[in-house]
């Protein structure tokens, strides 16, 4: 890996479900770089990350056709909204949860002649300098692990009975989803020079076929393994190899980044704080 290049590992696979993956993923790292063409137009210069994470629902119909639809038309709407128009942290939150809204409209019309929508989960997030956006419905999940601790940031949508079914999903008529933004490289918005981290800082979405298997605390300790010096990718598919061994009967993805190196690249301009308008 050269010098300040991007950390990141991704798998999308059938897992232990032979029949057809459900599952359906998308990760870019592009520079979100805007010049003023107007007075009113502000410049603007970051290294971005968006990634999401969608997982079929098995009992809806053609579940598959569900989580790429979502996939493709949800990131499409927010990069294309990031280059075409003035870029405020303030709004970005209430953008996104716009797009996931049109995008569940549009998902339900275009499958309006089968006799069910096709339904999926959603986990995703957005980088841009210091700011992050998430959002999920359903029980595919994203983690922090920051300095060898891990924490849950998505929220899971389901029941309580044994089954547990999913409450909130793409393709259902009404839907809630979770949507946070914070400032995750400094220790508050308003103080650029106290790094909110001392070593390492990952950030890893994915769907379900992951988290029956392996748990959080397995996760941590293997991306936090610094013995054999492994990149992200690597410790992605120790990841998955585990959950094969433990009999996953499901398909697995799985995003990881890793944010310390993220903030590493990025350069010096760049890491001055934006203000927080809001």
């Amino acid at each position: 890996m050269k010098k300040n290049q991007l950390d990141y590992g991704i798998i999308c696979d059938v897992g232990g479900k032979r029949k057809g993956n459900q599952d359906s993923l998308f990760f870019s790292e592009f520079d979100l770089i805007i010049a003023p063409g107007s007075p009113d137009s502000k410049q603007f210069s970051y290294k971005s990350i968006l990634a999401i994470i969608c997982d079929g629902v098995s009992s809806s119909l053609k579940g598959e056709k569900g989580s790429n639809f979502v996939i493709r038309h949800l990131a499409a709407k927010i990069i294309g909204d990031l280059y075409i128009h003035n870029f405020s942290i303030s709004e970005e939150l209430n953008k996104i949860q716009e797009f996931i809204n049109q995008t569940n409209f549009e998902l339900i019309n275009e499958f309006k002649d089968l006799k069910n929508t096709p339904q999926t989960t959603l986990a995703g997030f957005l980088v841009i300098g210091q700011w992050l956006w998430l959002f999920n419905l359903g029980d595919s999940r994203i983690f922090i692990v920051k300095d060898g601790e891990i924490n849950q940031i998505s929220v899971d949508h389901i029941g309580t009975s044994a089954s547990h079914e999913i409450t909130q999903s793409m393709g259902l008529s009404e839907i809630k989803p979770e949507l946070k933004i914070f400032n995750w490289a400094y220790q508050t918005k308003n103080d650029e020079k106290k790094i909110s981290y001392t070593e390492k800082y990952y950030i890893l979405a994915c769907s379900d076929g992951l988290t029956d298997r392996v748990t959080n605390s397995e996760i941590n300790e293997i991306l936090n393994d610094q013995s054999k010096n492994e990149g992200i990718q690597e410790k992605v598919e120790i990841l998955y190899n585990l959950s094969m061994t433990r009999g996953n009967d499901d398909n697995i993805s799985i995003i990881a980044v890793d944010l310390s190196k993220y903030f590493d690249s990025i350069s010096i301009i760049q890491k001055i704080k934006l203000q927080y308008e809001g």
